[in-house]
């Protein structure tokens, strides 16, 4: 017996199918491994921004029991009582500055 052109037509046409369901197993294994890469992109972004807000927290407590005139709060561009921010020369001027 001889195999008929139909069992010869079959056995062709389950390799195609075969390659077409890796073909597209293949997209989708890709598409998951781009989302993987962006999900750990924006968790290292949460982390940073996690860290940034423990740090200003922080700061802040420990800026909440000074007096304004504390040399912690002075180092900053904090204006002196009674004065306005444009009546003090800037940072740099020849009037603040010391020669050398």
């Amino acid at each position: 017996m001889t195999p008929s052109r139909n069992a010869t037509d079959a056995a062709g046409l389950s390799l195609i199918e075969v390659m077409i369901a890796m073909v597209i197993l293949s997209i989708g294994v890709m598409a998951i491994a781009g989302l993987m890469a962006t999900g750990s992109r924006s968790q290292v972004g949460s982390r940073m921004e996690t860290t940034a807000g423990h740090y200003i927290d922080e700061k802040f407590e420990s800026l909440r029991g000074q007096t304004r005139v504390s040399a912690d709060m002075s180092a900053g561009d904090i204006p002196p009582r009674g004065t306005t921010p444009s009546a003090r020369p800037a940072r740099g001027d020849a009037a603040t500055s010391s020669p050398r």
